[in-house]
């Protein structure tokens, strides 16, 4: 059986609170710099980011489950 694991990154977390943003992600030494192209008219806070990350990430987490559950319960 293969573990499958389907990573959400900050740009995917980002497009999901507006999917017209525009952010480039420089990483850096200390961490992720954000350059707003669009000046993040809406204020995306880093917490709302990574909030919307963790949540993103156990939807695809809950969805690859499913599938091996499906997978397996078709044998």
């Amino acid at each position: 059986m293969t573990d499958t694991t389907i990573t959400i990154n900050k740009i995917e977390a980002i497009l999901a609170l507006k999917a017209d943003a525009e952010v480039t992600i420089y990483h850096e030494d200390g961490g992720d710099r954000l350059d707003w192209r669009d000046g993040n008219p809406t204020n995306i806070t880093e917490e709302q980011i990574n909030s919307k990350l963790v949540e993103l990430q156990s939807a695809k987490d809950a969805e690859v489950a499913q599938k091996a559950t499906d997978k397996a319960s078709a044998k």
